[in-house]
Order: C-alpha cells, then sequence, then structure tokens
C-alpha cells in the first residue's frame, strides 16, 4: 500500500479522498473477505477441490475486484498530481515574488 502511504502523508486530502471513496465501501468489504480467505491456511485445499470452471469463475470475480480497487487507486493519483501541481504553482509563485524583491531590494542598494 506505499502509493497510498505516500499519498496521505504528503497530500493529506488524498486520504479523505481514498476514505470516501473506499472506506467502507463494498469494494473493501470484498477485498478484506477475499484477502483474508486467500490467506487462511485451507485455501490452497479448497482450491484443489474446485472445478476448473469454479476456479476460472474465481479469477474473474478477483480480477474485477481488484480492477475496482486499482480504479480507486487512479483516482488517488489523479488528486494527488492535481494538489502537488497546485502547491507547485503556488510555491513557483512565491519564488518568484521573493526573486523580484531580492531584485528591488540590490537594485535601491547600488542606486
Amino acid at each position: 500500500m506505499f502509493v497510498e502511504q505516500v499519498a496521505f502523508v504528503n497530500v493529506p486530502a488524498s486520504k479523505q479522498h481514498y476514505d470516501s471513496m473506499y472506506v467502507g465501501s463494498t469494494t473493501e468489504k470484498e477485498l478484506t473477505l477475499s484477502r483474508s480467505h486467500i490467506y487462511s491456511s485451507t485455501y490452497y485445499t479448497e482450491c484443489q477441490a474446485q472445478t476448473s470452471d469454479s476456479r476460472f469463475n474465481n479469477s474473474l470475480e478477483w480480477f474485477d475486484l481488484m480492477t475496482r480497487y486499482l480504479a480507486i487507486l487512479k483516482t488517488v493519483r489523479a488528486h494527488l498530481s492535481n494538489e502537488t501541481i497546485s502547491q507547485l504553482n503556488l510555491l513557483n509563485v512565491e519564488t518568484n515574488r521573493q526573486v523580484l524583491l531580492l531584485l528591488l531590494i540590490l537594485s535601491r542598494s547600488y542606486c
């Protein structure tokens, strides 16, 4: 979950965005349940007992679930990018202001 951690630390609004889209959602509930099932000690045995059609259908469900989760992460990434660009633009304006002030001070000291 590295992407989320970086986004949450550097742009707290991204955490709010992520929380509003994922936390408490059907995707989160299904993904949590699916992960816990995969990590269980009986998962391998259960998979071996399934028919190939059943395994195929389970794979499609997992793929759909991960696709939905990745779509959420994609919107978080877009939100983070927009916030980062906004912050860089503000920093650029402030830097330009400081450079102009410095130039003004330097020009007056040489006159």
